[in-house]
């Protein structure tokens, strides 16, 4: 999985986020709209969501950005084919704060969440806020259930396997007195605890990040804490599942070679699937591997960077500036920043897509 991710500790749509924003947005694909999904909110009633998709949608009013309101209040929502293909060209979906079991509940498996990861997959980008971070681990905490029982833990959305994320975590023992202890005590030694201070984010392609606001990320490796705070940039090896396949994604400095083979064992060919893995990443290149079985395909999106697609296996067809292509084995393109583009798996197929970071 690709993609770009921003998770904030609180703040949502508050002035200091804008900084946030812009950092995603300058890097991310699609056709420049944001949408705005208050789902998490959804138990407090109508008015409190309607509160937030308005906040939202003022939030980027005031930075010239195209935003609309995702309206999805339950399961049965984000199963809609219907709202889910509005996500399909979108530049950046934002979740915002409320219960983190309950939005977990109403996206794990739907249309919408499949088009969500698809979207990543071809550079989409993340945000969510509190509840919007918190569900994305291995477990969610419900924030309905008022004890320190195992009802308090839901299954996560398991976009980041490894790792249970704590939102608001410089306030979280004012809010319940011995919760912090309670979350060290309940995940597992070996699997990531990541806490993020209340008006601080943390950026990043899912392995790489940077923290941004006033506050710090704090980040538990077996019985180790460490303590980043902005400008600090951290690398966290997480994993991701697409369609159930684990997928590990690897990094590089620029100053260093790497050699990758066996990349296609890595990345099998999946019935009905798209999946990626970002084999490189760096402030000069990043470098992500596609299988595609027949049929799926990459709906028509833009990246801000200039980019270079390789076929190395099977079929496909590649829609830019309006002109069809059928590619090959061998055959490259190159596509300019900004340039419209969609794909199609003609058969199961492989490509390589190059993208450079640097400003042309």
């Amino acid at each position: 999985m690709s993609g770009w991710f921003g998770l904030l500790g609180s703040g949502e749509f508050q002035p200091w986020s804008h900084e946030v924003d812009a950092w995603l947005l300058d890097r991310v694909t699609g056709d420049g709209r944001v949408l705005v999904v208050p789902t998490a909110s959804a138990p407090e009633g109508d008015e409190v969501f309607s509160g937030w998709a308005q906040t939202g949608l003022a939030h980027f009013a005031e930075s010239g950005v195209t935003a609309e309101l995702l309206e999805v209040r339950d399961r049965t929502d984000a199963d809609d084919r219907l709202i889910a293909e509005r996500v399909e060209s979108a530049s950046l979906v934002y979740f915002s704060g409320g219960n983190p079991a309950y939005l977990a509940a109403s996206l794990k498996g739907t249309a919408l969440w499949r088009t969500i990861i698809n979207g990543l997959d071809r550079g989409m980008g993340y945000i969510g806020c509190s509840a919007g971070m918190a569900c994305l681990g291995r477990k969610a905490p419900d924030s309905s259930v008022e004890s320190f029982s195992p009802d308090l833990w839901r299954q996560g959305l398991e976009l980041f396997p490894r790792a249970w994320l704590g939102p608001h975590w410089d306030m979280l023992d004012r809010f319940a007195p011995g919760l912090v202890d309670h979350m060290m005590r309940t995940v597992p030694a070996d699997d990531l605890l990541v806490g993020v201070d209340e008006q601080t984010a943390m950026v990043g392609d899912g392995d790489r990040w940077q923290v941004v606001g006033r506050g710090g990320v704090h980040v538990r490796t077996v019985d180790d804490w460490t303590r980043y705070g902005s400008p600090d940039e951290l690398t966290l090896l997480l994993s991701t599942e697409v369609d159930g396949q684990e997928v590990t994604m690897t990094k590089s400095a620029m100053t260093d070679s790497l050699v990758i083979g066996n990349l296609h064992l890595d990345l099998p060919l999946s019935p009905d699937a798209t999946t990626s893995r970002t084999v490189v990443s760096n402030d000069v290149a990043r470098v992500v591997a596609f299988a595609m079985d027949a049929g799926q395909e990459l709906t028509d999106h833009s990246a801000p960077r200039p980019a270079v697609i390789q076929v190395v296996e099977g079929d496909l067809a590649l829609t830019a500036a309006g002109v069809r292509h059928e590619l090959t084995v061998g055959d490259v393109v190159y596509l300019a920043a900004s340039e419209r583009h969609a794909v199609v798996a003609l058969t199961p197929c492989r490509f390589i897509l190059v993208l450079v970071m640097t400003a042309p």
